[in-house]
């Protein structure tokens, strides 16, 4: 289950719709999981980890809701991660087809650095990952070291110059996007080794299940209410 409501900049401007989706969709489809005795496995993102914008509160609280389901007889993942090459939304598709057609190449910032994987790689660790019978139930892929996008775009227009020598490409700083980090990472707790020395389990804070309803019963009766009154109530939840 992905509830993939994830571009950083979209759900900025539609909040209701991602907390709709990515909050109360994984809640639906945890019901579910529990109520037909079926494993479950949801995908997150390292945007969860201290979360500043409404992709990172909502997908980080999709996280804290499978505290309410752990001991309900079905089997829990929740598997982390950063970017993923190719995947829609892709900055690199983008900085491909800017070099394409002779464009400036845009960067959000010269210091933003992101972690990157394959779609190959990312399909065949969280297939993994459901094999690992481990105490904890979050995990963390190898995603590498982090890439510093300035870096990226300069190697991707040195491939074009290898082809065409007269070659010349531009960089413009855009600068960062409502809600963008410069970077990004993936676990604030305890991270342990796993049969798999790609992926790692991760210990962090447990949430009361008193704690998780109140705040859902808050969140679905403001409706109403300001998008600025629901960020203060996804925050001052997730820092509890």
């Amino acid at each position: 289950h992905s509830a993939a409501f994830k571009h950083v900049d979209i759900l900025e401007e539609n909040i209701e719709p991602a907390i709709q989706n990515n909050i109360f969709g994984t809640l639906n489809v945890l019901k579910s999981a529990a109520n037909n005795k079926s494993n479950i496995t949801i995908i997150s993102t390292d945007k969860a980890v201290k979360p500043i914008n409404v992709l990172g509160f909502t997908k980080r609280i999709s996280e804290i809701l499978c505290n309410l389901f752990l001991n309900k007889g079905i089997d829990i993942k929740i598997v982390r991660f950063g970017n993923v090459i190719g995947s829609r939304g892709s900055a690199i598709p983008l900085f491909i087809k800017q070099l394409n057609n002779k464009e400036p190449v845009t960067l959000s910032s010269y210091n933003a650095r992101r972690y990157f994987m394959t779609i190959k790689e990312a399909c065949y660790l969280v297939i993994e990952c459901t094999k690992i019978k481990n105490k904890e139930n979050l995990f963390i892929l190898n995603m590498g070291k982090e890439i510093k996008i300035l870096d990226l775009i300069k190697n991707l227009g040195n491939i074009y110059k290898s082809f065409y020598p007269n070659f010349k490409f531009k960089i413009i700083k855009s600068g960062l996007k409502h809600g963008e980090k410069i970077r990004e990472i993936l676990f604030e707790g305890k991270k342990f080794k796993t049969i798999n020395s790609n992926i790692f389990a991760v210990r962090e804070k447990i949430y009361n299940k008193n704690d998780i309803e109140n705040f859902l019963l808050q969140i679905s009766n403001q409706s109403r209410n300001s998008n600025k009154q629901k960020l203060i109530l996804m925050k001052k939840f997730i820092q509890k």
